[in-house]
């Protein structure tokens, strides 16, 4: 089904026009003067009010997903990136040095951080200790080694000592630290799939799930890994001797309190809470029975020889907070307010956070800053203030942020200033309608869809960069190459769910995104039974029925998801420039602007006549012309063309390079070749499970099988880790079954897997 001319109609019905007499002409390709918009009752509502803000160090540095810093010796600090990349950074001078790059040795390897050898060890000015994972198409390994220095101040890739060794696909922890004890500290994740179907994390015989303390002796030449003494299991049967404690699910950052020596963790969650614990020897933290404080799988019973369990300092749902990233507690002197309280973040939203610890108990969590980047670590630096680490962007320092006026957003939608009436979804002045290519899945939903730019202002429009995708920018001409706009403070853009039921479609939420203060808000409205307003939805999102009569009369009940503003954060990135629409791809069409007395014209061009792109951007109108992403539910473009734009929508904002996706580390770009993707025939970072719990040998795309292919998995399944993860609770069959015949497909060789020589331009900018 081809929704497009629908989408006009819908549009056309609900608007009851825009308030535009027929002075307001088409000339031709835009309207003839078209007004901007004011900013309605939305300007300075909403803006979070945080005492602090983040600024970034070093911005000349171009860093490809950095995953870890730890202080070397003085102004020096180390720097790991994911694809294998170590480096030395002076944060004097600001002069970096690479010392590592193992990409050779592990092609498929993740490095997550590295240590300085504690003082105790002799040698400790020979040798660097890395964790690092390397992946196979059978297995995911995890290493701690250590690496010497060579005598041109490089370390030597080819003198690896490996002093821990573990399989886990999935949730492999990621950090090790020196205690005041002498001994080495590393996380582990369960290692498997969502929901901890194998009980990985009650299960004492491995080293999943738990936090590991080892006893590092120098033997001159090499090292020698020895369990402590006094390690809490060491000589119970059934339990590794390495474990101090378990129950976690993917403990990310540790940190050690320089007074108390306790040692305190963040630990990613599953479904609904992420966890800052405090670890004790020999606690069980309760994965996967308990999820925090939380019952997750109550039918799996507490297990190994501690029974009692010990459940977090802090948690967090995942209404606020989507991936906890821990921190460790402040020292330092700028900040004096802050001193006795944990620092800490998440890597979704991008925030950081602070909680103060009062005698035995935890004070009331709250928001330092405003979305930063993907933060994956935090390090003190030589005067002991926070330095934070984001994946995206590099190092960052806090300041304290200006005063600004703040009010509360409008309570109602008609209070916005967005709508000349609301009963009949009229929009305000200043407000155009705009329609793109492909949606993205919503429960099967349609949007309208509209735009606002503040007088004098303009979108900014840049080439993406190298690290978006593995091809070299420079060689994409494509409409595809020119998607990272950047809009001006005071834009609004706003979309309203409409579910078919006959001639009167029932609207039942706007979403609102609106940047102020360099700042993107994104909040939504829920529209009341009577479609005469909608009102204002809470921080942490709601759920709700939705009863409604389809187009054929029959009556549905229909589960919905009021998202939480810390979930849009989930989707609406930093890598995405925040606006997942505004693309080239999805907003080269042809649209009729007949509602405001023109005519049929691309509405790029239409877009450039209205003055929202610079004068210096130059539109080559011969090439754009089908230069457009495919509406994945049109059956004129092919199966592998509908396939991988719906992917694209439902997916890609996550799953690309630096994504919110993590460890799923392939990318599901439309204009990437299949192979270049990473899912041809890789084993997938954790893997469901079967119907019946049992272990499933699945890639991530097994080209022919669907069944075996995650991809697909996520898809179909209708609870567990189920994808897309917002947008609904329901995938039509349709959808469901584009994706099946798309791998079905490949095994006849239908689906290019090479790479398109298409360098033909179609626009030019003077901006990088």
């Amino acid at each position: 089904m081809c929704r497009t001319p629908r989408l006009i109609a819908l549009f056309l019905l609900l608007s009851g026009g825009l308030g535009y007499s027929a002075d307001d002409a088409l000339g031709n390709p835009g309207l003839h003067n078209f007004p901007r918009w004011q900013g309605g009752n939305l300007v300075g509502a909403g803006i979070e009010s945080t005492d602090y803000r983040a600024e970034r160090l070093f911005s000349e540095i171009d860093w490809t997903s950095p995953t870890g810093i730890s202080h070397f010796s003085g102004t020096k600090f180390l720097v790991t990136e994911r694809q294998g990349k170590l480096f030395q950074l002076d944060l004097r001078s600001g002069e970096r040095t690479m010392l590592l790059d193992l990409r050779e040795r592990h092609p498929k390897g993740g490095l997550l951080l590295m240590s300085a050898l504690p003082s105790n060890l002799p040698d400790r000015d020979k040798w660097i200790l890395l964790r690092y994972q390397s992946k196979t198409a059978a297995v995911g390994d995890n290493f701690v080694s250590a690496f010497r220095y060579r005598s041109d101040g490089q370390l030597d890739p080819d003198s690896e000592e490996v002093l821990l060794h573990w399989s886990a696909d999935g949730h492999i922890g990621g950090d090790m630290k020196w205690g005041s004890d002498g001994m080495l500290y590393v996380s582990s994740g369960d290692g498997g799939a969502p929901g901890d179907p194998n009980n990985w994390g009650q299960t004492t015989d491995t080293l999943l799930g738990s936090i590991l303390r080892l006893k590092i002796n120098d033997r001159g030449n090499f090292f020698a890994v020895d369990v402590p003494d006094d390690n809490p299991f060491r000589g119970t049967p059934g339990i590794r001797p390495e474990v101090f404690a378990y129950g976690l699910r993917n403990p990310w950052r540790m940190h050690f309190h320089r007074e108390t020596g306790e040692l305190w963790v963040g630990d990613n969650g599953d479904e609904h809470w992420e966890m800052v614990h405090r670890i004790e020897s020999a606690a069980n933290y309760g994965w996967s029975t308990y999820e925090g404080s939380q019952p997750f799988r109550p039918s799996n019973p507490l297990a190994g020889p501690t029974l009692v369990h010990t459940t977090p300092v802090v948690e967090h749902s995942h209404q606020e907070m989507r991936s906890v990233i821990g921190g460790f507690w402040y020292r330092g002197s700028e900040f004096p307010e802050l001193a006795n309280h944990y620092l800490y973040g998440c890597y979704v939203t991008g925030k950081v956070w602070a909680f103060p610890w009062e005698g035995e108990a935890p004070g009331t969590p709250f928001r330092l800053t405003g979305s930063i980047g993907q933060i994956v670590c935090f390090e003190e630096d030589p005067m002991r203030e926070p330095i934070v680490l984001t994946h995206d962007g590099g190092l960052h320092r806090l300041h304290r942020a200006e005063e600004r006026e703040s009010r509360p957003l409008p309570s109602l939608l008609s209070e916005t200033g967005l709508f000349e009436s609301t009963q009949t979804h009229q929009l305000a002045e200043g407000l155009l309608p705009f329609e793109i290519n492909a949606e993205a899945s919503w429960n099967g939903s349609e949007r309208l869809r509209f735009l606002g730019l503040p007088p004098g202002e303009t979108i900014q429009i840049q080439r993406r960069p190298a690290g978006d995708s593995k091809r070299d920018p420079s060689t994409l001409r494509t409409v595809a190459g020119w998607d990272r706009w950047k809009y001006p403070d005071g834009t609004v853009i706003g979309q309203t769910f409409t579910l078919e039921r006959g001639q009167d479609p029932l609207r039942v939420e706007t979403q609102i995104s609106m940047k102020q203060g360099g700042e993107w808000q994104f909040f939504t409205y829920r529209w009341r039974d009577d479609q005469s307003d909608a009102e204002l939805v809470g921080e942490s999102g709601d759920y709700a029925t939705i009863e409604f009569a389809s187009e054929n009369l029959e009556p549905q009940e229909l589960p919905w998801r009021f998202p939480a503003r810390a979930e849009c954060a989930a989707c609406h990135t930093q890598r995405s420039m925040f606006v997942l629409s505004g693309t080239m791809a999805q907003l080269n069409r042809e649209v009729d602007y007949a509602s405001l007395g023109g005519e049929k014209s691309n509405q790029l061009a239409t877009f450039k006549a209205l003055g929202f792109f610079p004068e210096r951007f130059r539109f080559n109108e011969s090439v754009i012309a089908g230069q457009n992403m495919p509406n994945p539910h049109d059956r004129a473009h092919t199966l592998d063309e509908r396939a991988r734009s719906w992917l694209h929508v439902n997916c890609a904002h996550c799953h690309r390079e630096t994504g919110v996706a993590g460890r799923a580390s392939f990318e599901l770009l439309h204009w990437l070749p299949l192979a270049e993707t990473d899912l041809l025939d890789q084993k997938p970072a954790v893997g469901l499970p079967g119907p019946n719990g049992e272990l499933v040998d699945s890639l991530l795309l097994a080209p022919g099988d669907p069944d075996r292919s995650e991809i697909y998995r996520r898809v179909a399944n209708p609870i567990v880790g189920k994808m897309p993860m917002l947008g609904g609770t329901t995938l039509s069959e349709e959808e469901i079954a584009l994706v099946r015949d798309w791998i079905l497909d490949m095994d006849s060789g239908n689906t290019s897997r090479e790479t398109p020589d298409d360098n033909r331009s179609v626009a030019s900018s003077d901006e990088p």
